[in-house]
């Protein structure tokens, strides 16, 4: 009788290891979402491995920004499942909801488009400074009026233990639904153009 109650005491044990593991990834993943909403990007940042992203058209080291807080302020989520990989790799899949950046990158296509026309037909060849600042007014514009179109992106977050802290790597499908699909939309926009 007693090795049955200490095999279960062993058990309830172990179970509640596990349990706590688990939320303590989960409760590292939500910290660093409830960072990105608060813009605390220093706080944030200091909570992610930078992977090797594919992209150089955003940089995962995020900053403050216009752009970036309304973008952020925005963002929620909900943790849906982990699976454990091994005692220092996890993965957690999350539903962000996030402004629908698709939609925002067509307007702003749509408003360079303008402007490249605008300025050819006043004979003028802006500078790539210029389009830069036309851009991202354009973006900071479309993002303000879209606030309120949200789409959800599904993503596999990896988390791995570093000196015994839980850290978020961050890749390029993370990065993507951060940023509402933005990567994407590029990527899009890039392979029809090839």
């Amino acid at each position: 009788m007693k090795k049955i109650f200490a095999l279960i005491c062993l058990l309830a044990l172990i179970c509640g290891l596990c349990a706590c593991s688990t939320k303590t990834q989960e409760s590292t993943l939500s910290q660093y979402f409830d960072l990105l909403k608060k813009l605390d990007y220093t706080s944030a940042n200091s909570m992610v491995i930078i992977e090797a992203t594919d992209t150089d058209k955003i940089d995962p080291v995020l900053t403050k920004s216009d752009f970036n807080d309304i973008l952020f302020s925005t963002l929620t989520y909900d943790i849906w499942k982990v699976k454990k990989q091994d005692a220092n790799t996890v993965i957690i899949t999350v539903m962000v909801h996030q402004i629908a950046m698709k939609e925002v990158y067509s307007e702003v296509i749509s408003d360079y488009s303008d402007y490249m026309l605008e300025q050819s037909k006043q004979g003028i060849d802006p500078t790539d400074e210029q389009i830069k600042q036309a851009t991202d007014a354009s973006m900071l514009k479309a993002v303000k009026a879209n606030t309120a179109k949200i789409d959800t992106i599904t993503v596999d977050v990896k988390l791995e233990k570093q000196d015994g802290q839980w850290k978020i790597v961050m890749d390029k499908p993370l990065l993507n639904a951060l940023f509402g699909g933005l990567i994407e939309a590029m990527d899009e926009l890039i392979s029809t153009d090839n």
